[in-house]
């Protein structure tokens, strides 16, 4: 009676477990049911089981329903899976889980992008509302001051963070099941000949990320119509990225799959190499307009302003922006140290950096002020010689000097210091670029150091004539008084090249000899021709003149070249010889 009991029951105990969503005990009671009175041929009892088939067949029309139903937890998946076939569901509820799963990630994927897409077409300002996208990953971005800070999370680093949520919170589920459903864990005979099947949905999903990805990441010719992801968010990017390739190594899949990924992010790694030293060579060549000419005097560099500081602070922040989220590679990443492509990048990259920099001291030497006042180099002619001063009473030859130190100063310590940081934080060598930097260094000291000494000797040779002829004088006047004291003209020339070693000696202690060398050529190359011009001297004008060579040629000797020997020695042979040895003493 208990067992007819259970039948004539059964249909309404599945009802009222439907309700209760306890199918377990519905599927105990359909197998008793079956166990009991499967081969019954009592048309009553067979009446009840079509009854009870009936409800069967919807409760299984339902599981399926939910088993398409996505998302869906891999524990649930399974759930359904096993009472599909407790059920005697004819299908394989296994492997229609898989594809429909499969199809949710690659839809879920495909909408994000394509959102991104037709945002990016009709070129929409993000919206206020997804700032903060809905997702685990959490943003630990630490930026430049100089780099300005986005307060809106762009369209496209939102689909950045949205396929990266659903790999994180879908892909492993999907990975799982294949794998239950292959080792015969899912209550449903497996059915091999999918396998390469499985295969090939994990390397669509892996392929379809990783070309998304670099749609959005990687400027090409393709994809050139898209604007670039702020520079601010690129290590956002990276990281979720990074974060993707963190889940599916977990999983533990074939490589062909992880390549695909890690080709990503080491693509990408590179190109915010790029960007990160091609920003800092932009805001290098900006260092020309904000010059301050504020000076500190280093005891073996000399007088340098804080030019090269602010550009060693733009390559620190370059490479330590590019150690914390480039060059440090994590588990399974190819090692860009040790890649011959990013090597070449880097060299380049910092080589630009250096070059610019040559370029800014020539710029900034040449170009130091263009709204100066006048000053006077002093002559007996009453003539001016000019030269620049400007607002903070800094001539023009000083600023230019400056440079020329900034340069030297650049070339003799911060390049080495540049060396040991690349070395000491990881970087490849960079021992050629720092060779190339001397040479453009080097290149520019010689430039700036031509106009400077063209720019003071000029006008401190333009003053010999007229200061030799102040007053109407003649060598040959018979009015000449007997020697008594070197004339003003020698004690100006001495003077000038006074302020000059002076001037000098303050900013750049090391171009002395360079400096005053050079102009002493100059100087005696225009005694020379001064002394050659004289048709006649008288005997005191001819002691006169020797007297003044003499005491020219003493007080410059330490900076004779074999040219201003020659010059000075033709000017004296110009010069007539004294006639008695009273006059020559």
């Amino acid at each position: 009676m208990t067992r007819y009991k259970f039948l004539f029951q059964l249909p309404i105990n599945i009802d009222r477990n439907i309700k209760n969503e306890d199918v377990d005990v519905i599927i105990n009671d359909y197998a008793r049911a079956l166990n009991l009175f499967g081969k019954t041929e009592v048309s009553v009892f067979k009446k009840i089981l079509e009854e009870v088939e009936t409800k069967i067949m919807n409760i299984r029309i339902n599981l399926k329903s939910k088993l398409h139903q996505m998302p869906s937890t891999l524990k649930q998946q399974k759930k359904i899976i096993r009472n599909l076939v407790a059920l005697n569901d004819n299908g394989d509820p296994g492997w229609e889980a898989i594809i429909h799963m499969k199809q949710f990630l690659i839809d879920k994927i495909k909408a994000s992008y394509q959102q991104y897409i037709t945002e990016e077409q009709a070129n929409e300002t993000p919206s206020k509302n997804n700032r903060h996208p809905h997702n685990k990953h959490k943003r630990n971005i630490s930026l430049s001051q100089q780099i300005e800070p986005q307060n809106i999370e762009p369209k496209k680093v939102l689909c950045i963070d949205e396929i990266a949520t659903v790999i994180s919170d879908y892909f492993p589920d999907l990975w799982k099941l294949g794998q239950n459903y292959f080792i015969g864990d899912l209550a449903v005979k497996p059915d091999y000949s999918h396998e390469m099947d499985f295969k090939e949905m994990i390397l669509d999903i892996i392929v379809t990320v990783s070309d998304i990805y670099r749609t959005i990441m990687l400027p090409t010719t393709t994809t050139s119509s898209f604007s670039p992801v702020p520079i601010i968010w690129l290590p956002h990017c990276l990281k979720q990225i990074r974060s993707v390739f963190t889940v599916l190594m977990a999983l533990d899949l074939p490589n062909e799959a992880l390549n695909k990924i890690s080709s990503v992010i080491f693509d990408l790694r590179l190109h915010c190499l790029n960007i990160l030293f091609k920003q800092a060579s932009e805001q290098i060549i900006q260092l020309k307009n904000t010059e301050t000419w504020k000076l500190d005097y280093h005891s073996k560099q000399g007088t340098i302003s804080q030019l090269p500081n602010d550009f060693y602070k733009i390559i620190m922040e370059a490479m330590n922006l590019a150690k914390e989220y480039v060059i440090r590679d994590e588990r399974r990443e190819t090692a860009l140290v040790d890649n011959e492509t990013a090597k070449n990048e880097l060299q380049l990259l910092v080589h630009k950096c250096f070059w610019n920099f040559s370029q800014v001291l020539e710029q900034v030497g040449l170009n130091a002020d263009t709204n100066c006042s006048s000053t006077t180099v002093m002559s007996l002619s009453g003539s001016s010689v000019t030269g620049l001063k400007s607002h903070n009473d800094l001539m023009w030859e000083q600023k230019l000097l400056i440079t020329i130190s900034n340069s030297q100063y650049t070339r003799n310590v911060m390049l080495l210091k540049f060396k040991k940081e690349f070395e000491d934080n990881g970087f490849p060598t960079i021992d050629v670029v720092v060779a190339r930097a001397v040479e453009l260094l080097e290149n520019t000291e010689s430039k700036l150091l031509e106009t400077y000494i063209e720019t003071k000797s000029d006008p401190l040779v333009g003053t010999i004539e007229p200061s030799m002829y102040v007053g109407s004088f003649e060598w040959d006047s018979p009015s000449l008084l007997e020697l008594k004291d070197v004339r003003p003209y020698a004690k100006e020339i001495i003077t000038n090249l006074i302020a000059l070693h002076s001037e000098v000696q303050t900013i750049i202690p090391d171009l002395m000899y360079a400096v005053l060398s050079e102009i002493v050529v100059t100087i005696s190359e225009e005694m020379s021709r001064l002394m050659n011009c004289v048709t006649h001297f008288s005997e005191n004008g001819a002691m006169q003149a020797r007297l003044d060579l003499m005491a020219l040629t003493f007080t410059l000797s330490n900076y004779f070249t074999p040219n201003s020997k020659d010059f000075f020695c033709d000017a004296t042979n110009a010069v007539p010889p004294f006639k008695t040895e009273d006059n020559e003493k």
